[in-house]
């Protein structure tokens, strides 16, 4: 059963959303915002190229609902003042 609800961190790279897998074989859910925005920027530290990189942080609030709460580039964080629902 999983808990409601959950973030996890993606990649955006050409239209397509690529899970952050942090070591985990299908991805990692966090519990908090914040404990996801520390794994993406332990992650951003690890590997470099990822300043490159635009990163999403999507909170999932039931099995097919999500919203992108935060994007990153490199130092630059970015709130979304309303979040997207992506259908």
């Amino acid at each position: 059963m999983t808990n409601y609800p959950y973030y996890i961190a993606v990649r955006y790279n050409a239209g397509i959303l690529i899970k952050i897998e942090f070591g985990v074989k299908n991805g990692r859910k966090f519990k908090t915002l914040f404990d996801c925005a520390e794994a993406v920027k332990r992650y951003q530290t690890r590997f470099p190229i990822t300043d490159e990189q635009q990163i999403l942080i999507l909170e999932y609030s039931d099995q097919y609902e999500s919203k992108i709460i935060e994007i990153c580039q490199g130092d630059m964080w970015t709130s979304v003042a309303v979040p997207i629902k992506l259908m």
